[in-house]
C-alpha cells in the first residue's frame, strides 16, 4: 500500500488547484535533481488533495476513509494518523520515533502543505512567499548531520515533534507533545531481551504479510548491527524468512571492520555478502544524496536505536549535573562537535549556544535534558531523511519504551549493552566491538577497566597521528567526495544567498587539504548534501520567478 507523500488541505479556497501547482513544482525539481518516484493522486477535493507514492519491495501499510489517514508498519511500530473534522486538521505522530514518523508542514493563511519528506512543503513555502534559508539549520546539519530542535531549511517549514497531537484551524494552531521524561527504570534483562525478540517478530510478521521471505541486515562491526542480526536470526526460527546479511566496503571503511562483520555472521551461521563500493558510481552516489525513492532491490535492516537505547552517550560517563548549562555542555564536547573546517569555524560557534539553549529550555533536571537530547535531537533528527522503511528492532515500541528509561547510569561504559548481548547471544561478545577494539564484558567492574583504559590509549595514539574521529581519512575518500561535487556542479545553479558561497568555499578548501581527520570528512559530505538542498530550492525559485 502507498504512503502520502503530499497532502494539501484547505480551510478556504481550493485544495485542488494549490495540489496541483505544489506537484507539478516537485516534479520538475526532482526531475531536474535526477530522482525518479512513483506517485498516484488518491484523493481530490476541493478541501483535501492527497499524492501517494509506493515503495517496493517493502511498503508502509496505509488506511483511509472519508475523514482519516493512517501509515506506518503497525504492529511493529505505531501509526501516524491525520483526521479531517469541521474544518479542523488534527495529526497525531507516534511516540516511538521511526521513518514514517517525521512529518513536516507549512502552513499559509487558508492552506495546510504536509510531508514525511522535507521537499514538497519547502518548495510550496518557496512558491508562495520567497526562497529563505534558516542559517541554524544550514550550519547545525553541517556540523553534525542533523538540525537543532524542529526547523527545516526553510524557516517557515515546520518540522512536528516525535510524541505530538497538532490541532491546526483557520484561526489557530495547537502542537501538544505527550512525550514523558518522568520514569526511571531499573535494568531487566530478561524483559529487555524478550522485548527485543518481539519486536523481531512483529517486523517479520509484516514481511510475511506482504509475501517478502528475506531481509538483509546490513552489519558493521559495532554492537547494534549485530544484536539486530541475532535478534532477526531468532525470531525467524520456524519460519519462511531467511535472514542475511551484508557489508558495503565504502572509501572510508576500515579492513578491519570487514573482518570483524565477517565473524559475526560466520558466529551466526548466516549468508553474509561483501559489496565492493569503494571506488562508487559518482553519479549513482550523489542522486542516493537526500533521495528517498532511490532504488531498493532487498528489504534492509539495520541497527537504528541501539545507541540510544542500550549504551551511555559515546564516551560520556552519566554524573547529574545540578547545572543544566554545563551538563550540556558536557555532553556537546564529550561528543566531538568540532567541524575541523577552519573556513567554517567562526560561523558554527553560534551554532553551539543554540545547541545549549534549545537543550536546556523548559527542562527541570539532568536526567531530563539526557532524554530530550536523545530523543528530540539525535535519534528524531536521524530519521529526518525520509525514505524506504527499515527494519529496526531497537525502534519497536514497546522495546524503545522500557529501555529509554532505564537510569542512564547503568549505561556506562557499555556495561548494560554487554549484558544484554550476553543474554540474548553470549558468542556475540566473543567477537571484538570495532569501535573500542575490544571485546565486552558482562562483568561491570571488568568491563568499566577495559574502557577506559582503551579510552586512554586510542585518544594517546590519536594525539601522536594527528587524528581526530575513529579513522584517518583514505585517499580514496577524499576523492569520493570530490566526484560527489563534480556531479553537484552539473546541476549547478548560482545562488546570491551568501551561506551557498562560504559552504561551497570551505568544501573546496576541504578537498584541496584532505585534512587527517574523520570529523572533516564527515562536514564535506555533510556540506554537499546541504549544497544539493539549496540547489533543489533555488529551482522552486526560479520557477517561481518565470511563473
Amino acid at each position: 500500500m502507498p504512503i502520502p507523500i503530499l497532502l494539501v488541505y484547505s480551510f478556504e479556497g481550493d485544495a485542488r488547484e494549490i495540489g496541483e501547482t505544489v506537484l507539478n513544482n516537485v516534479n520538475e525539481v526532482i526531475h531536474r535533481l535526477n530522482i525518479k518516484w512513483n506517485i498516484e493522486i488518491v484523493k481530490r477535493s476541493s478541501k483535501i488533495f492527497v499524492v501517494s507514492s509506493t515503495f517496493k519491495p517493502l511498503d508502509y501499510k496505509f488506511k483511509e476513509d472519508c475523514c482519516q489517514l493512517e501509515w506506518g508498519l503497525d504492529p511493529a511500530v505505531s501509526n501516524v494518523k491525520m483526521e479531517f473534522k469541521d474544518s479542523e486538521l488534527t495529526i497525531y505522530i507516534p511516540d516511538t520515533p521511526y521513518y514514517s514518523s517525521s512529518l513536516y508542514i507549512w502552513r499559509d493563511k487558508n492552506y495546510i502543505v504536509a510531508s514525511p519528506w522535507w521537499l514538497p512543503p519547502s518548495i510550496a513555502a518557496t512558491l508562495f512567499h520567497e526562497l529563505l534559508i534558516d542559517s541554524i539549520y544550514v550550519w547545525s546539519v553541517v556540523s553534525w548531520s542533523y538540525s537543532i530542535s524542529h526547523r527545516a531549511l526553510h524557516p517557515s517549514v515546520y518540522r512536528v515533534p516525535t510524541g505530538s497531537m497538532v490541532k491546526m484551524s483557520l484561526s489557530e494552531s495547537i502542537i501538544t507533545t505527550v512525550f514523558k521524561y518522568d520514569t526511571i527504570y531499573k535494568a531487566d534483562l530478561s524483559k529487555l531481551v524478550d522485548l527485543l525478540l518481539e519486536g523481531a517478530k512483529n517486523f517479520l510478521y509484516v514481511l510475511e504479510e506482504q509475501g517478502i521471505n528475506e531481509v538483509w541486515v546490513g552489519l558493521s562491526g559495532g554492537l547494534d548491527s549485530r544484536t539486530t542480526l541475532s535478534s532477526l536470526v531468532k525470531a525467524s526460527e520456524n519460519r519462511d524468512i531467511k535472514v542475511k546479511a551484508y557489508t558495503d566496503i565504502m572509501p572510508w571503511t576500515d579492513p578491519r571492520e570487514v573482518e570483524i562483520a565477517r565473524s559475526i555472521a560466520e558466529a551466526l551461521d548466516v549468508e553474509h555478502r561483501i559489496i565492493d563500493n569503494k571506488n562508487p558510481d559518482p553519479y549513482k552516489a550523489f542522486n542516493a544524496i537526500s533521495n528517498p525513492f532511490k532504488d531498493n532491490k532487498m528489504v534492509i535492516a539495520n541497527g537504528t536505536g541501539g545507541d540510544k537505547t542500550l549504551d551511555p552517550l559515546g564516551r560520556i560517563k552519566w554524573s547529574p549535573s545540578r547545572d543544566l548549562n554545563n551538563m550540556a555542555l558536557k555532553i556537546i564536547k564529550t561528543i566531538d562537535y568540532s567541524v575541523d573546517l577552519p573556513p567554517i569555524h567562526r560561523y558554527t560557534k553560534g551554532i553551539y549556544r543554540a545547541l545549549i539553549e534549545n537543550l536546556v529550555n523548559g527542562v527541570s533536571n539532568s536526567l531530563e535534558l539526557y532524554r530530550r537530547y536523545i530523543i528530540e535531537f539525535r535519534l528524531m533528527n536521524w530519521l529526518t531523511s525520509f525514505t524506504h522503511p527499515y527494519i529496526s528492532p531497537f525502534l519497536y515500541p514497546r522495546f524503545f519504551k522500557e529501555a529509554f528509561r532505564i537510569d542512564p547510569v547503568e549505561k556506562n561504559y557499555f556495561i548494560l549493552y554487554a549484558k544484554v548481548l550476553n543474554k540474548l547471544d553470549d558468542r556475540l561478545l566473543k567477537i571484538p566491538y570495532y569501535n573500542l577494539g575490544i571485546r565486552l564484558s558482562p562483568a561491570g567492574q571488568i568491563q568499566k577497566i577495559k574502557c577506559i583504559s582503551k579510552y586512554m590509549w586510542t585518544g594517546f595514539k590519536k594525539v601522536l597521528r594527528g587524528q581526530r574521529g575513529s579513522i584517518v581519512p583514505t585517499k580514496l575518500a577524499w576523492e569520493y567526495v570530490e566526484r560527489l561535487y563534480s556531479e553537484l556542479n552539473k546541476i549547478y545553479n548560482p545562488i546570491g544567498d551568501q551561506t551557498y558561497k562560504i559552504l561551497e568555499e570551505a568544501l573546496k578548501s576541504a578537498i584541496e587539504s584532505r585534512p587527517k581527520s574523520a570529523r572533516a570528512l564527515k562536514v564535506a559530505r555533510n556540506i554537499i548534501r546541504v549544497l544539493k538542498e539549496l540547489t533543489a530550492l533555488n529551482i522552486a525559485n526560479n520557477l517561481r520567478r518565470v511563473s
